[in-house]
């Protein structure tokens, strides 16, 4: 039962056509605030609110609404956001609903990680009430509520219960133990790859679970590396945190370099992507303190190739 709830589910929002070269910025000064990576496609908000995204395109992923921006969430050949005046908006490959955020007020969202069953999630507001949009084969629209914030992966979703406790709820398929979460509280941050899940205290404690079966077990996708963090960032098949000297520290599937080659120097935020269907294609991307943005990993579709004239 959705009460107290602010979207209005009959009136739908779209993205607009793709622009000529779906980027008609030019040069934009100003440091990066915050990141987002999908299956091969990364996105970035700056001080400003402007939203620009690179990599692999098939149909118009890297096309935002040319609004200004306050959060967004890149998943497999689709991204979704909010806007500064909070509403969400998607764009990108459209397939069962995906696209079709629903209008009001919004403050948080998350895109999946599946192209086959793609669906998006969304919190309205401080209460948690919160709903879904997409394809609902394995019950991955039927989102808790009193959830602070979310995360999606393939056919599951997990969050932060808002108030005190602080604890995670997960719903939807949790293959390869994904919604195995711990039953202990004080969290407050979750990511989700494509088969594990990690969150953080408030203490900088991190845990990982999930991962488990076949050549997921061999990633090693929960050995979370001694710390404390500052951030952490799941990926299809790897995870990166910001550890309490606002270094990088990563773990999980060494392809492309991306756990064993992480940039040197300080950091602000980071998120990784990858491929389901591809476990040796990944590929993260980092904020520096200095406000500028570093990728790395594959980039077979530019998408750890950040365009200079913005950074």
């Amino acid at each position: 039962m959705l009460r107290r709830f602010v979207w209005v589910a009959a009136a739908l929002v779209f993205a607009p056509a793709c622009k000529t070269e779906c980027h008609p910025y030019g040069s934009v000064e100003g440091a990066w605030v915050s990141v987002s990576v999908g299956g091969n496609q990364s996105c970035g908000i700056k001080e400003d609110g402007t939203l620009l995204c690179w990599g692999g395109q098939y149909e118009d992923e890297l096309c935002p609404p040319e609004e200004q921006f306050s959060q967004v969430s890149v998943g497999a050949e689709y991204a979704c956001g909010v806007t500064t005046d909070h509403r969400a908006l998607c764009w990108g490959q459209s397939r069962d609903g995906n696209l079709n955020a629903p209008a009001g007020e919004a403050v948080e969202v998350a895109a999946g990680e599946s192209g086959e069953e793609p669906f998006s999630c969304g919190v309205a507001a401080s209460d948690g009430t919160g709903i879904c949009w997409g394809a609902n084969t394995y019950g991955q629209l039927d989102i808790p509520d009193g959830l602070a914030h979310i995360d999606l992966g393939l056919s599951n979703g997990c969050g932060i219960e808002g108030g005190g406790a602080l604890g995670i709820k997960c719903w939807g398929l949790g293959s390869w133990n994904a919604n195995l979460a711990p039953k202990d509280g004080g969290y407050s941050e979750i990511s989700l790859g494509a088969v594990h899940s990690c969150a953080r205290k408030d203490d900088g404690t991190v845990v990982c679970w999930g991962g488990q079966g076949g050549i997921y077990t061999e990633m090693n996708l929960t050995d979370v590396p001694t710390g404390s963090y500052n951030r952490v960032a799941a990926g299809a098949f790897a995870t990166c945190g910001i550890d309490s000297f606002d270094e990088l520290v990563c773990w999980g599937n060494a392809a492309d370099g991306v756990t064993v080659n992480p940039p040197d120097g300080t950091f602000v935020d980071v998120a990784v992507g990858g491929r389901l269907e591809q476990p040796q294609t990944q590929h993260a991307c980092a904020i520096k303190s200095t406000g500028k943005m570093v990728c790395w990993g594959n980039d077979d579709d530019d998408q750890s190739t950040v365009n200079p004239d913005w950074n």
